[in-house]
């Protein structure tokens, strides 16, 4: 994939498994599942306040602001709690100068980014065929 910024990122398209039996199948999908666990929208909102916080933004009314944060937390809701943390985290500690609070596209985007790999790994550990012990 090239991003329009120019560069290049790389982007997992599937995992050959071979060798499960239904436990370790098992265990690997518990793990995973385990692995996309969501927050919670209170959680959601503690991250978009916290980023809110330490960015440049453009001013709002409050019930302007009261959207953008339902928003921004519900588009966070989506994606597993760790990356949804760790992408807010990377747009609060950014270098740039000021640092302007993301677009509701640049969170998804990152938050997709992020999450692809599991998310493929998840449908993999799903399709895979269970091999059947020898009697």
């Amino acid at each position: 994939m090239f991003p329009a910024k120019g560069g290049y990122y790389a982007r997992c398209e599937g995992f050959e498994i071979a060798g499960l039996d239904q436990m370790n199948r098992s265990e690997a999908l518990a793990a995973v599942e385990a692995a996309m666990t969501r927050p919670t929208v209170e959680q959601c909102e503690e991250l978009v306040a916290s980023l809110h916080a330490v960015t440049a933004r453009r001013g709002d009314d409050a019930e302007g602001q009261m959207l953008a944060m339902a928003l921004y937390a519900g588009c966070l809701a989506q994606y597993p709690a760790d990356i949804a943390k760790a992408v807010c985290m990377a747009f609060a500690l950014r270098k740039a100068k000021p640092n302007w609070f993301p677009t509701l596209s640049e969170i998804n985007e990152a938050c997709e980014t992020a999450t692809a790999q599991r998310s493929v790994l998840l449908h993999s550990l799903k399709a895979a065929p269970i091999e059947r012990a020898a009697a």
